[in-house]
């Protein structure tokens, strides 16, 4: 009888000394770095833990929304009901968005990939400045910081629009035109009762796509003026001050040296050329605004 109860008591006093040591604990699984989120927290909660999910973080190791770490980490010992804190992974650490403005949707896309991005949504408008096919922007712009896990947006030009010039100033829409690097070819009508100078009609339409070199119609009122020959204008009836007019001065920063001439040219302005190498105007003086017909505008040439 007494053997029958020493052995009892042993085996209480084992499986007590068992639980007091092990039997009340768990161990955090190893292989919680890695998996889903949501899976790694039934794992757990199906152990008996309670499972707090904490903010995210980067990692270059761990792929967006799976477990980056767990506290206490994987392979302690953690009593049953105790709280295991997950952190989940906000995709792989930032990085600068290379500039690809300018350049061809295919280009574009190639240099992207080359940094570890996606290409995103692609949307259209159009621009007077970048080519058609050619992306404008991107979002985020280049330079800025993102995540590779993030894809980036581009904006992609659909080519330069055909303005509305019907009303404005004869001198200034023509001037705009030719900043576009369009041939513009203006003809004169009697204004009669209406406004001298002014655009009645163009020709193509506003809004119509348009590419550098295209030729472009305006019919415009004419000046009433007691001498008109080419750029001289003495005695005008709508302000004009003859060969010292003030006229617009189109501006032609990025354009060919050859376009840029014949724009300035047409516009009655005498141009001067500086700068070595390259065939693009990457400076002007002045750049835009108002000068005097006949006046001397600087260009410099670059690559």
């Amino acid at each position: 009888m007494l053997i029958a109860i020493g052995a009892i008591a042993a085996v209480i006093l084992g499986w007590a000394v068992w639980y007091q040591t092990s039997g009340q604990y768990e161990h955090v699984p190893e292989r919680i770095v890695g998996m889903k989120v949501a899976d790694a927290k039934a794992k757990l909660e199906g152990a008996g833990m309670t499972v707090r999910v904490g903010p995210k973080q980067f990692s270059d190791r761990v792929r967006k929304d799976q477990v980056v770490k767990s506290d206490p980490p994987a392979g302690a010992r953690i009593a049953k009901g105790d709280t295991v804190t997950l952190t989940p992974s906000k995709g792989r650490m930032p990085r600068e968005v290379p500039d690809v403005t300018g350049k061809s949707v295919e280009d574009a896309t190639g240099d992207l990939r080359g940094k570890g991005f996606t290409v995103g949504r692609t949307s259209r408008e159009p621009s007077q400045t970048v080519g058609k096919g050619d992306v404008i922007r991107t979002d985020p712009k280049g330079g800025a910081e993102q995540s590779p896990d993030v894809p980036v947006d581009l904006v992609v030009s659909t080519g330069m629009s055909m303005p509305g010039l019907v009303g404005t100033n004869g001198d200034e829409a023509a001037n705009k035109l030719r900043a576009m690097g369009l041939d513009v070819k203006v003809d004169k009508e009697d204004p009669g009762d209406r406004q001298p100078n002014t655009v009645l009609r163009q020709d193509p339409a506003q809004g119509t796509g348009v590419s550098r070199g295209d030729s472009v119609h305006l019919v415009v009122t004419d000046r009433k003026c007691a001498f008109n020959a080419g750029p001289v204008h003495i005695g005008c009836d709508d302000g004009d001050r003859g060969q010292n007019a003030s006229v617009p001065v189109p501006n032609t920063v990025g354009q060919n040296v050859k376009d840029a001439r014949q724009a300035l040219r047409s516009s009655g302005f005498k141009v001067k050329e500086t700068g070595w190498g390259g065939d693009t105007v990457r400076f002007q003086n002045p750049g835009g605004g108002e000068a005097p017909r006949g006046s001397t505008v600087t260009i410099v040439r670059g690559p």
